[in-house]
Order: structure tokens, then C-alpha cells, then sequence
């Protein structure tokens, strides 16, 4: 059981929401507020992501999102690891479809036979430790497949993702045995499911999959997401009636 089950989120947003005087919240079913709680679940990810990757996140120390305090150690229980990949060969090397849950890349490690001359006689080796894969921007892939420098390597192969399917480029030099994924999957559609008294139930309600120590930051995100669609409707209604 987490931390937060999804009535505890319910009844955290509720309460900070009505402190700030805003009462409307009452007319809000739990149907919207799953779909808020959802879309800032998606929001703290994406900034985690962009945090890895040394982009700027869009949210902030308001949300309670501070920098230096995430890494991807924050999306850790939906964050899986070494993902053994089915290969299948294709024009220039090997390619692999994307697990149906997948939402964002991470890395993926490649297993590398290549051939060498030794006393002589050609000798196929395995690559150890095993090459990581660079994804390359795939309006740029030629250009780099045809220079001395991001052109794929048994080191450092070059591939690019297109759709759901990842490829992987080879050369004369070496070939892609295996594949191992580390990716970030979908997480959980947080759901508040109520039961035929309309009370919750807790047995077929969705909990939040994010670790414990994100939880109170989803909370306080989806408030300010809720905070600025009741303050916009409320400002409608004062346009309306000026």
C-alpha cells in the first residue's frame, strides 16, 4: 500500500483547495480530479526526464519541484531495467519493437561480436562491457551515418527511434547480438473508484505507482493545477456579468 492511497490524495487536494477559499471545489467530481491528479503525475515525470537530460523543466520550487533534489531515483518503481529485446534484422543492422508500456527511453545496452586478427588467424570476439546505444535525431541519421566522427561503432553504435520501433545501425565491423532496455514505462491511471453505496473502494481503486517520496509533490501540483481552473471560471463569470 502506498503511502498516499487515492482517497488520502482526494481528501489532502480537497482540504488545501477549501483553505484558500475556494469552495467551488465542491462542484468538481472525482472523475476531474483523477484526470488532474493524472496530468501532473504525467508533468512530474516529464520533468524528471528533462532534469536527466540537463533540459529545464517547466515546473518549479511552487509546485514543490526543486532540481537538485530529483534524479530519476524519483521515478524508480516505474523505471525498468535491463529488458532483454527481441532483435530482428532489417537493410543496414537489427531493430526492436517498444514494450507496449513504454513512455521514455533511458538506455540500452547492446551485446557486440566483432572479428580481429590474432597470431594470424580472424577471431570473433564479444565486446565487454557491453556498447551503449546513441540515439541519433532521425533528420539527422545520414548525415551522421556517413561521417568519421557520430558514424556507428562497435563502441558506440547509432541508431534512432522511429514510431515503435527502435533501429540500430551496423557495419562491416561488428554485429548486434543482443539488446538489453532501460526505460521509463506509463504509470498507473490513478483511479477513485466508488462502490454501489457510493462510498470509496479501496479494492478496485487505482493507487498512484510513483515512489512515496513524490507523492505529497503530485498533491501539491495538481492544488495549483485545480486552484488555477477554479480562479479562470470564476473570472469568466465576473467578465460575463460585467
Amino acid at each position: 500500500m502506498p503511502l498516499l492511497t487515492v482517497q488520502d490524495m482526494h481528501r489532502l487536494i480537497e482540504q488545501d483547495v477549501q483553505k484558500m477559499g475556494f469552495f467551488a471545489y465542491d462542484d468538481l467530481e472525482p472523475e476531474e480530479i483523477d484526470l488532474k491528479i493524472n496530468e501532473q503525475i504525467y508533468a512530474f515525470i516529464e520533468a524528471v526526464v528533462d532534469v536527466t537530460k540537463g533540459r529545464k523543466p517547466k515546473i518549479g520550487i511552487v509546485e514543490g519541484f526543486q532540481e537538485d533534489q530529483v534524479s530519476l531515483d524519483s521515478l524508480r518503481t516505474i523505471h525498468l531495467k535491463d529488458t532483454s529485446m527481441t532483435l530482428a534484422d532489417f537493410s543496414d543492422g537489427e531493430k526492436f519493437d517498444l514494450p507496449t508500456n513504454y513512455l521514455h527511453h533511458v538506455k540500452t545496452k547492446l551485446g557486440i561480436t566483432y572479428t580481429c586478427i590474432e597470431g594470424g588467424k580472424s577471431v570473433t570476439k564479444t565486446l565487454v562491457p557491453k556498447a551503449t546505444l546513441r540515439l541519433g535525431e532521425s533528420q539527422n541519421i545520414e548525415i551522421m551515418r556517413r561521417s568519421s566522427f557520430y558514424k556507428t561503432k562497435k563502441e558506440s553504435p547509432l541508431g534512432e527511434l522511429v514510431g515503435s520501433t527502435v533501429y540500430i545501425y551496423e557495419d562491416s565491423e561488428f554485429e548486434i547480438t543482443t539488446a538489453e532496455l532501460d526505460y521509463i514505462k506509463r504509470p498507473a491511471k490513478v483511479t477513485y473508484v466508488k462502490d454501489g453505496g457510493g462510498s470509496y473502494d479501496p479494492i478496485n481503486s487505482i493507487q498512484c505507482d510513483l515512489p512515496d517520496t513524490v507523492l505529497y509533490t503530485i498533491v501539491n501540483m495538481t492544488v495549483l493545477k485545480i486552484l488555477k481552473v477554479i480562479e479562470t471560471k470564476q473570472q469568466k463569470i465576473v467578465n460575463l456579468q460585467e
